[in-house]
């Protein structure tokens, strides 16, 4: 579900059938800019990218492992709060990729640097 500058996620079990908005699991609150959500490999955590905090940053979920339904609350997995290495830098989001691997987390990221350069321009 969007709304102005959110995004709610949520879990649907798998049936054949159409499965009403009211039997779906929510992952967030609905308050926050949630999306681009990954299963972990074991399928016992939801990765995902928000901006809940002003900046863009990978979030989880713990899940039950049979219901599916939330374990305790959303946790920060990486934080990226400095404007040399963000996810902001990637206008796409579906871009940044994020892909759960055994125990690490492979994902796009966007670095900003740049140079100054000096020299002497007196005429000799």
């Amino acid at each position: 579900r969007r709304s102005e500058g959110r995004r709610q996620l949520f879990v649907v079990p798998y049936t054949g059938r159409w499965i009403p908005p009211e039997n779906w699991i929510a992952i967030g609150d609905g308050t926050a800019l949630d999306r681009e959500a990954k299963w972990s490999p074991d399928g016992r955590r939801i990765y995902f990218l928000s901006d809940r905090e002003g900046f863009r940053c990978i979030w989880a979920r713990n899940l039950d492992p049979k219901t599916k339904r939330p374990l305790g609350s959303i946790y920060p997995v990486v934080h990226l709060h400095e404007s040399r290495l963000s996810l902001m830098h990637i206008p796409n989001t579906g871009n940044v990729s994020i892909c759960p691997v055994g125990d690490k987390l492979i994902f796009a990221i966007g670095e900003l640097t740049g140079n100054i350069w000096m020299t002497d321009l007196s005429q000799k």
